[in-house]
């Protein structure tokens, strides 16, 4: 292989395991937002309406000419934006909010055996033995995680089905976000997503409902900060991390890399709140995803 080629890829290795590790810090906003007043779908619509802004800023003083997309492939976009990340962040702020950092962020990573499940159903793609492990794994661990993982005791079947919608939901950006970028530049891809994501937040979340909790808090400086870092410490940065790594990475592979964001999640998780998941169940998980990420993927990738 080329050295550049290969230095390419190492470099977009580093980026999306980066993106998992920024990623990680999304509880402690999403514990914050609550505690000033939001819910799940308002902090929903904040993390994605300021992300979205902060794309459109981004491309405004670097290169205008990423605003251009053909007609035909707004279809990508609406589907990335409103099916994959408003509803992953819509889903995985909801299960946060309700169970614990790590069980969230484990459930969430279960996306590349949800990636393996959809792609033999759609592009009859193969299950070997291997593969079948891995999933009975990966359904064990959850079930663990489920009943062991919660803070108090269990996050209940509905918790589990959002965290598990999660993890589904954010495999398809990886499967769609490889057809557009190859089409259109990481920034075009990610700002368009966001846009339509954003939009979709306004009619769960009304905006002005936002404003009048912000107008009644008393520190409006605080709440406002913490309003801009989530968006783009949480959604901003990670997801322009994870899109540029994307491009030169297969979405199988770029999931697990960014496996980083469980184990941030999870350590911020018991340091600040003193939350726990289950250990076996987690290893379940792990072991199974590892076992994907074999899947597929030749000695240049």
């Amino acid at each position: 292989m080329n050295l550049g080629v290969l230095g390419m890829k190492k470099f977009s290795s580093f980026l999306i395991i980066l993106s998992g590790v920024v990623w990680g810090t999304m509880g402690i906003f999403v514990k914050e937002m609550e505690a000033m007043g939001f819910n799940t779908h308002q902090s929903t619509s904040v993390r994605l309406t300021v992300a979205a802004l902060a794309f459109v800023i981004t491309i405004l003083f670097t290169d205008k000419s990423r605003f251009k997309i053909k007609i035909a492939d707004l279809w990508l976009f609406l589907v990335m934006g409103v099916g994959c990340v408003f509803s992953m962040s819509l889903l995985y702020l909801y299960t946060i909010a309700n169970t614990s950092l790590s069980v969230a962020a484990i459930l969430l990573y279960t996306s590349p055996i949800w990636v393996i499940i959809i792609s033999a159903i759609v592009f009859k793609e193969k299950l070997d033995w291997k593969k079948i492990v891995a999933l009975i794994f990966a359904f064990v661990g959850c079930v663990l995680v489920s009943y062991t993982g919660g803070e108090s005791g269990s996050i209940g079947i509905w918790f589990f089905i959002t965290g598990l919608g999660s993890g589904i939901t954010y495999g398809l950006y990886s499967i769609f976000g490889t057809v557009a970028l190859k089409k259109y530049h990481s920034y075009t891809v990610t700002m368009y997503s966001f846009i339509f994501a954003s939009v979709a937040t306004w009619f769960v979340a009304k905006p002005w409902d936002t404003l009048h909790i912000v107008q009644a808090h008393s520190d409006k400086l605080h709440i406002i900060l913490t309003m801009v870092l989530m968006g783009v410490v949480t959604a901003y940065i990670p997801f322009m991390l994870y899109t540029v790594g994307l491009k030169n990475t297969v979405p199988g592979k770029a999931a697990i890399m960014a496996c980083s964001e469980p184990l941030t999640a999870a350590i911020f998780g018991f340091l600040v709140y003193g939350q726990n998941a289950s250990v076996p169940g987690i290893l379940l998980i792990f072991f199974a995803i590892m076992l994907v990420n074999n899947f597929g993927i030749s000695k240049d990738e």
